[in-house]
């Protein structure tokens, strides 16, 4: 699956600089996509010692005012 492209977005949210997240469900990612729908970056779908993190079913997200992003998958929540 090229970056960019959804297979299965679950959840969404938008932070602090209009970014927006979308939690892929079905590729195992968590996609960035710029205000006007660019496409920024896309997390590691499978472990990356060299990223120190990766999502598997992400379902939820939610940003707050300090720029940090919660990623609810696989019943856990990841912070970045």
């Amino acid at each position: 699956l090229k970056p960019g492209s959804l297979l299965g977005p679950m959840g969404m949210c938008v932070d602090r600089h209009d970014r927006l997240f979308v939690a892929d469900c079905g590729s195992d990612r968590v996609q960035i996509f710029s205000r006007e729908g660019d496409f920024l970056w896309c997390s590691p779908t499978k472990p990356d010692s060299a990223a120190g993190f990766w999502f598997q079913s992400p379902t939820a997200m939610a940003a707050d005012d300090q720029g940090l992003v919660y990623v609810a998958s696989d019943h856990c929540v990841q912070v970045f």
